[in-house]
């Protein structure tokens, strides 16, 4: 039988080690431009704005390096990754590919218990929809963890590990 449960993200989303938590707030930043491609990524500066030692922020970076965020430059440090509107028009398309595909063998191998975790998911984030809508602080956070708790829900059901992965 395929587990079809919604995965809980509430947990998920707290990091575990200090490796984890400056890796997902450096890769937030990135993603938000924060920290805009090109950009030279510096240790000593940026231990400072995460609050972590060299070594920790060397980890994260490397975590980001096999995300395609960041770059490595051999003994000179490292630079968030340089991207075009070539990339992400490549990025979006096999997305959709993806999750066209993750969402089909969902519906196919779908049962109750997957579609009652989906109405769960789109209702919350219908609700993070009205506070965002109402500019409520913290909406914007709390909108990005229900959208991708809707999208982990859509697709809770394929029974492809593979592309449910690829899909984080």
């Amino acid at each position: 039988m395929i587990d079809v449960t919604v995965p809980d993200t509430r947990e998920a989303d707290e990091p575990k080690t200090l490796v984890e938590a400056a890796y997902k707030r450096l890769r937030r930043d990135i993603i938000e431009g924060m920290h805009p491609p090109g950009e030279k990524l510096r240790v000593e500066h940026l231990k400072e704005q995460y609050d972590v030692g060299a070594g920790t922020l060397r980890e994260a970076l490397l975590l980001l390096v096999t995300d395609a965020l960041v770059v490595g430059q051999g003994q000179r440090g490292f630079r968030v990754a340089p991207i075009s509107l070539a990339d992400f028009e490549d990025i979006t398309r096999t997305r959709v590919l993806l999750e066209t595909e993750a969402l089909r063998q969902a519906i196919a191998r779908g049962n109750e218990e997957w579609e009652a975790g989906l109405v769960g998911a789109f209702h919350r984030l219908s609700r993070a929809e009205q506070k965002l809508a109402e500019h409520d602080p913290g909406a914007t956070e709390d909108w990005e963890k229900r959208n991708r708790a809707f999208h982990e829900a859509l697709i809770a059901a394929c029974p492809s590990r593979w592309i449910r992965h690829f899909q984080h």
